[in-house]
């Protein structure tokens, strides 16, 4: 069943993306008590990237957070969220804006879970992360660490 849920939301993105419409998304920066990063690596792309994805339709950015961190790594949000930041993208023709949120509280050990487009999952040091971080996730990273000011675009 979770596939079928994972395949619907699918089909709703790339409708949203062929009708020209806007899109939110929610990301993750999920940190340790080691100050690691969870890292995601999908099926359909290359690099590592922080867990996310869509806000279905009738759904809070909380509950798509709860729902994308648990769908993709397994872990369960335990304590309060800190909103990072909200930006900008239009790299696909279409107007996204993804939501940053640092999480620091939460329970379970980290693995794939139902989210069929995850090929691996992995802690990294968060200043040591793997060359083939996507570039936006190590620009998040920067900002967060404050090596840099915090962009409006994605």
């Amino acid at each position: 069943m979770p596939l079928v849920k994972w395949m619907i939301s699918s089909l709703r993105n790339f409708a949203r993306r062929i009708g020209g419409g806007k899109t939110v998304g929610v990301r993750a920066l999920i940190i340790d008590e080691s100050d690691r990063v969870l890292l995601v690596r999908h099926t359909y792309l290359n690099g590592w990237f922080t867990p996310g994805g869509g806000v279905n339709a009738g759904e809070t950015l909380m509950e798509a957070l709860r729902r994308e961190v648990f769908e993709e790594t397994t872990l369960q949000i335990t304590g309060e969220v800190q909103l990072f930041n909200a930006y900008f993208s239009n790299s696909e023709n279409r107007d996204d804006y993804p939501v940053l949120y640092v999480i620091r509280e939460f329970s379970g050990t980290a693995r794939i879970g139902d989210a069929a487009e995850i090929a691996e999952i992995g802690w990294f040091p968060i200043d040591a992360l793997p060359e083939s971080t996507s570039p936006k996730t190590r620009q998040r990273v920067s900002e967060f660490r404050g090596l840099c000011p915090k962009s409006e675009r994605w």
